[in-house]
């Protein structure tokens, strides 16, 4: 009897999420976008936004029309996206026959590997970062409790919902594929973490944000740009079966630039696929003075705090990417609040009050930054005029809470390493005096070390 009863509470959070999918469906009936319905597609559930750019393109990716994937500027979708996601929406169409049925096989189904995700990442973290960073094992009432609080705070936040109808569902994939590659990393295994990388661009472009992580971690020079040069690689193959195509047209796409954004303050009204390479720079450079920072602090990354590298670095560069970029929409808030809702149940867990306080700040103003997304949406897109305040700008622009964002994290990094002014002012620690040293597994007593 006993065995039953702790197995139903070890896998009860699992049993939530079937419910969430359930509900989920039975309460969203599919409705028609009279918007949409004007491009001529029919039999979709135009709740999901974007859904023409995801459905088409993959529909030519296996009807071998590769020239025809990215004719349309607008299409920045990595190819590996398109077949992820495409291949959900040709499942519900195509061979559930779409309606109640399809597309409702396609809502519970995003939802409940959604809501899975989340349980499995707070699972994840509860095993890694606990044990490793303070030395100690829930007890067992707490190791339960985890994933249950982690999923039913995702359900409360409407995260599970709102992905599904955002449709980007593969910048999670992203970030999964950043913080594994950080694993990785920290383990020396550098190939691995590099073709993690590299498929990471497959899904999203704005994948390649994630070789600053290969720069930032690797214990020599060399590596780091071997490894770049590896994940680069890896996702220019990816890519190149399109990009030689003369329709390949998203490459000339120009973006809009929000009044409020970084850009729209210098003056910037239009943003060119060059630039972006600017707004690269400026990701890179964040995250590579915060490594400095932390790594004169611990210059081979071997003490039992750089577990925490594994969510925070892929999330500093989500949240400088936000703020470093020319729009806005909720599904760049959603994606982070995602990873940071388990990282914020896990720390509660060993009641760190250090680290409670800066991460809940970073997901509050994660949180707040949806609260205005939509002002000045009109002045980069005249469809959206329709949106009420879409054409007013207010004082609490989604940048502004994503900076706060940004400073809460880098902080978190700062506080976790213990970086003081007396470590900053240190002139003879630096990345350039790194060994290579692998991570420490020895079994030492940490449970009387202060780890933050």
């Amino acid at each position: 009897m006993k065995t039953v009863q702790y197995a139903f509470w070890r896998f009860s959070w699992v049993l939530i999420v079937l419910v969430v999918a359930i509900f989920s469906v039975w309460g969203n009936p599919v409705e028609p976008n009279p918007s949409v319905l004007q491009t001529g597609l029919t039999g979709f559930d135009f709740n999901i936004v974007d859904l023409p750019q995801i459905y088409e393109p993959f529909q030519n990716i296996f009807g071998g029309q590769w020239d025809a994937v990215y004719t349309v500027p607008r299409n920045q979708m990595g190819p590996l996206q398109l077949v992820v996601s495409g291949g959900v929406l040709w499942f519900a169409r195509d061979v559930l026959g779409g309606g109640d049925v399809g597309w409702g096989f396609a809502r519970g189904f995003v939802v409940t590997v959604f809501g899975l995700g989340l349980g499995l990442i707070s699972l994840w973290w509860r095993r890694t970062l606990l044990p490793e960073a303070t030395g100690k094992q829930l007890e067992y009432r707490t190791q339960v409790w985890v994933p249950i609080v982690t999923v039913v705070g995702g359900v409360v936040l409407f995260l599970l919902d709102d992905l599904y109808v955002w449709g980007h569902w593969c910048q999670l994939i992203v970030v999964v594929l950043w913080m594994l590659s950080v694993q990785r990393l920290l383990s020396g295994r550098w190939l691995y973490a590099s073709i993690l990388v590299g498929l990471s661009i497959g899904f999203e472009p704005w994948g390649v944000f994630g070789v600053t992580l290969l720069i930032a971690l690797s214990q020599r020079k060399l590596l780091a740009v071997v490894s770049s040069v590896v994940s680069v690689a890896v996702g220019s193959l990816i890519w190149v079966g399109f990009v030689v195509q003369p329709g390949f047209a998203a490459g000339s796409f120009v973006w809009q630039v929000r009044p409020d954004s970084l850009w729209g303050f210098l003056g910037v009204d239009e943003f060119f696929w060059s630039m972006r390479f600017v707004q690269a720079g400026l990701v890179v450079l964040v995250v590579l003075v915060v490594t400095v920072l932390f790594r004169r602090q611990d210059h081979t990354l071997s003490s039992k705090h750089t577990v925490w590298l594994i969510p925070l670095l892929p999330l500093l560069i989500m949240s400088t990417r936000v703020v470093t970029d020319t729009i806005y929409y909720p599904y760049y808030s959603f994606t982070i609040m995602f990873f940071l809702t388990p990282l914020l149940v896990v720390a509660m867990a060993t009641g760190q009050m250090r680290i409670i306080v800066p991460l809940a700040i970073a997901f509050y103003s994660t949180f707040l930054a949806n609260s205005n997304w939509v002002a000045g949406t009109c002045a980069i897109r005249l469809d959206a005029c329709a949106i009420p305040h879409s054409d007013t700008l207010t004082l609490f622009s989604p940048y502004i809470f994503f900076a706060i964002t940004t400073s809460a994290l880098v902080w978190l990094l700062l506080k976790v390493f213990n970086v003081n002014s007396t470590i900053l002012a240190k002139p003879d620690s630096g990345i350039s005096h790194l060994e290579e040293t692998p991570v420490a597994t020895d079994n030492r007593d940490v449970t009387s070390e202060p780890w933050v």
